[in-house]
């Protein structure tokens, strides 16, 4: 299956798991087979050869499948760390909003810009100025980024500037 492109890790799996089960019938079928009254057949042909019952049966198993995998993936965004990001090398942006979800700056100068960041992916910064004077400000339109902005805000403030002894975790990095 990963060989057609399948990479669908719950997908994937789910086939495998009824691949596992459909085998298991088969081999045990004579057993099973005399465990089954005979007024079944009806229901199993009915159902082998209907092809509302395959439709309804598919949209099951990709509702079921979806449900899990969205369930799971709810609250751990995934990135990937070695992507490979828009560069942009030497460049000053002035007085403008500043997109960075996918981007690496190289030996940029930023004055008075206001940097958007929705969590996409990830941004670089490799040897970037910031111009002394200037005013900076980040904003996003994904509440949970905007929400953890808003907390860093506040513990900003309430030290009055001084510089709390936090530090950023990406969720790649152990604690040391």
């Amino acid at each position: 299956m990963t060989a057609a492109g399948w990479n669908h890790r719950y997908f994937v799996r789910g086939m495998f798991v009824l691949a596992a089960a459909l085998a298991l019938i088969a081999i045990f079928w004579q057993q099973i087979r005399l465990q089954i009254p005979d007024r079944t057949d009806d229901v199993f042909v009915f159902l082998a050869t209907s092809r509302i019952a395959w439709f309804v049966m598919f949209v099951l198993c990709i509702g079921i499948i979806g449900t899990i995998t969205r369930a799971r993936n709810a609250y751990s965004p995934i990135f990937n760390y070695d992507q490979n990001l828009k560069q942009i090398r030497n460049r000053t942006f002035r007085n403008e909003t500043v997109e960075i979800d996918g981007r690496e700056f190289i030996d940029c100068t930023f004055d008075n810009v206001q940097f958007r960041y929705d969590g996409k992916a990830i941004p670089r910064f490799t040897n970037v100025h910031f111009k002394l004077n200037g005013t900076y400000a980040i904003a996003s339109q994904n509440s949970a980024i905007a929400h953890a902005m808003i907390i860093l805000d506040a513990i900003q403030k309430g030290n009055c500037g001084k510089g709390l002894p936090f530090e950023i975790r990406l969720p790649h990095e152990r604690a040391s």
